[in-house]
C-alpha cells in the first residue's frame, strides 16, 4: 500500500513538472501594454528580408488595436509582404506583436505627415483581410496602395554566379462601401465611384488624369469624396 501511494505521488510531481514546462513554452512570449494597460503579446523573430520592410530602420509609430486602443512610446518595423509588426523589447531582442493589429501611424512622412498602414479591408484576389495597405486617401471612398516583392535570381551571360535581385511590386486599390476593386484603368476607377460616375469622369477627362499616376488617383478620390 506505501509503495502503491510513493509510485502516486510520484506520478504526481512527473505530470505537474511535464505540464509546468509546456506552459513555459506556450507562454513564454514577451508582452507590453496599450495605452489603457491592456497586454500586448509578442514573440522573438529572427527578422528575414530587410528589402520587404517599409523601412529598414525602427521608426516612431502609434499602433492601434481593433479595439481602437493604441500602442505608443515604441519604435516599430512593418514587413509588407508578410503583413507583419516588429519592434526591439528593453533588452534589445527583436520581438514581433502576435496580438491583433488594426492600424499602424508612422510619423515620418512628408512634411511631418503621417504615414498610415491599414488592415481590415475587404479581401480581392490573393490579399486577405490581413493585409496592410498603405491609406493614401481616406473618406467614403478610400485610395490604397499595396506593396509587395518578388525575389527573382538570375545568372549573367557567361557568368557562374547566380545574382538575386528584389523587384517591388506596387498595385492601387479603392474601396468604397460598394468594395474594393483594382484600379489599372479608367473603366476601374468608374466601377467604383458609380454614384458619382458623371461628375468623376468628366473630372478625369478635364484634368487629363492618368490612373498609372498615384497623384492623379490621389486628387480623383479627394474630389469624389468632396462630392455632395
Amino acid at each position: 500500500m506505501q509503495e502503491k501511494s510513493v509510485k502516486k505521488i510520484l506520478l504526481i510531481l512527473c505530470v505537474g513538472a511535464t505540464s509546468f514546462g509546456y506552459s513555459q513554452l506556450q507562454y513564454s512570449m514577451n508582452t507590453f501594454s496599450d495605452a489603457n494597460g491592456n497586454p500586448v503579446v509578442s514573440k522573438k523573430v529572427v527578422l528575414g528580408e530587410s528589402s520587404f520592410l517599409y523601412n529598414n530602420n525602427y521608426l516612431d509609430a502609434v499602433v492601434y488595436m481593433p479595439t481602437g486602443k493604441p500602442i505608443i512610446g515604441n519604435k516599430f518595423k512593418l514587413n509588407l509582404q508578410e503583413n507583419k509588426l516588429y519592434y526591439i523589447d528593453e533588452t534589445g531582442i527583436d520581438m514581433e506583436v502576435v496580438s491583433p493589429v488594426k492600424r499602424v501611424e508612422f510619423g515620418n512622412g512628408d512634411d511631418g505627415a503621417k504615414v498610415v498602414f491599414e488592415k481590415g479591408f475587404p479581401p480581392i484576389g490573393k490579399l486577405t483581410a490581413d493585409n496592410f495597405y498603405q491609406v493614401l486617401v481616406a473618406g467614403k471612398a478610400s485610395l490604397l496602395l499595396d506593396t509587395k516583392f518578388d525575389v527573382v535570381e538570375y545568372k549573367e551571360y557567361n557568368s557562374a554566379l547566380t545574382t538575386r535581385r528584389t523587384d517591388k511590386l506596387i498595385t492601387f486599390y479603392g474601396v468604397s462601401p460598394g468594395g474594393i476593386v483594382r484600379i489599372s484603368k479608367p473603366e476601374d476607377v468608374i466601377q467604383l465611384l458609380t454614384d458619382k460616375s458623371k461628375q468623376v469622369s468628366g473630372y478625369m477627362l478635364s484634368e487629363n488624369s492618368k490612373v498609372k499616376k498615384q497623384a492623379d488617383l490621389e486628387k480623383i478620390f479627394r474630389y469624389y469624396n468632396s462630392l455632395k
